[in-house]
């Protein structure tokens, strides 16, 4: 792997968090937030606020499926390097720095919850999925979310997540591991038929939300390895169809951003999501190349962290309720102007408070932090 691409992998790590945070904020959540379907009941500012929120999720959404991209790249070698026992040792070292931290962070998450219940027997926990296996749902589809949503195809787009909600990623990832004998089979011997068939599935909507096999991961980790294995420079790649993956994100952006409320609009987001990893690792690989930005240390080491840790519950809340809490009581949050600045604290406050926990967990409790951080 060059140098140029390494340094763009792992600057995208936290960049790629910080994405998800800015999610997880939930800026459609202030009364500023219309709906792009209502852009015409409220005022010019609050029509350019949903517009731009409304574009900042389709764009930081693309930030899975470009984990899931790193995760299939990094997992595999190039095909003439890869063995059973290659694979072997890739599986074992997968179990601590995936299912240990996996299997601690639903444990504190599920404790949490029948710990606050048993104080409280009112409590609920968002987005409670009733139909959960008892106790092993916590690992798997403790919560739901967009319960009985299709798409324009009809397929469902329900979404089911474990106690620890962000690790769904990691759920799911730990199932392309396990599958990824068979999925190195297709794409040895049969990637032009497999690869379009998924993307295909994919756009969609087919087994989007199928928590642990969900087209998303399977796309995207298959099209990560398929990199790998033909020992094709990704940054390379995106750089010799530049402008077909400018044109294509901008044009998909525009449009999935126009009919965010449509129920066709999901397919739009997918197709996105697909030429929008391409478009961050351009962007990427450029800042670093004009040394606008830097690879440290620090942040690639605590991303993992920061990403799983965040949504933990403790008590009533969270590191992101805390920071939603403290951006609140900083910015007049029912101004445009405040909203916009409470909405980026918050995500770089949960950032911040999440690399100085790391930080300080690696000074005074490094055991705890191997665990929660798998070694990393």
């Amino acid at each position: 792997m060059n140098e140029l691409q390494s340094q763009t992998i792992s600057w995208l790590r936290f960049a790629l968090v910080m994405m998800v945070l800015l999610v997880h904020v939930h800026p459609d959540a202030n009364p500023n937030f219309v709906g792009m379907g209502h852009l015409a009941d409220g005022t010019a500012a609050q029509a350019a606020y949903t517009a731009g929120v409304s574009a900042l999720f389709v764009i930081c959404n693309v930030s899975v499926p470009l984990f899931f991209f790193i995760s299939g790249f990094l997992f595999f070698t190039e095909a003439g390097a890869w063995t059973w026992g290659t694979w072997r040792s890739k599986l074992k070292r997968r179990v601590y720095t995936l299912l240990v931290p996996y299997l601690a962070y639903n444990l504190v998450s599920a404790a949490n919850g029948y710990l606050m219940q048993a104080i409280d027997p009112t409590f609920t926990v968002a987005w409670d999925n009733p139909s959960a296996w008892p106790f092993i749902g916590e690992f798997w589809n403790s919560t739901t979310a967009c319960a009985g949503m299709t798409n324009i195809l009809g397929f469902s787009m329900q979404l089911y997540y474990p106690a620890d909600v962000p690790l769904w990623f990691v759920r799911d990832l730990m199932v392309m591991v396990l599958l990824s004998p068979a999925i190195y089979y297709l794409l040895m011997h049969g990637a032009r038929l497999y690869l379009p068939l998924v993307a295909v599935l994919y756009v969609c909507g087919a087994g989007a939300t199928l928590p642990g096999l969900s087209t998303n991961a399977l796309l995207f980790f298959s099209l990560g390895a398929f990199f790998r294995l033909r020992g094709v420079d990704v940054v390379q790649f995106a750089r010799k169809s530049r402008w077909g993956w400018l044109t294509a994100g901008l044009v998909l952006l525009v449009f999935s951003t126009a009919c965010y409320e449509e129920r066709y609009a999901q397919l739009l987001h997918q197709a996105f999501y697909i030429a929008g990893i391409f478009v961050l690792i351009l962007l990427a690989s450029a800042l670093i190349e004009r040394k606008w930005v830097a690879v440290h240390p620090l942040l690639v080491k605590s991303s993992f962290f920061v990403f799983a840790a965040h949504m933990v519950p403790v008590g009533h809340g969270s590191l992101l309720s805390l920071g939603g809490s403290v951006a609140r009581l900083v910015f007049p949050m029912e101004s445009i102007g405040g909203a916009v600045a409470g909405y980026a604290f918050a995500a770089c406050f949960i950032a911040g408070a999440g690399v100085l926990l790391y930080s300080a967990l690696g000074k005074f409790a490094p055991g705890i932090l191997k665990i929660l951080s798998g070694g990393r």
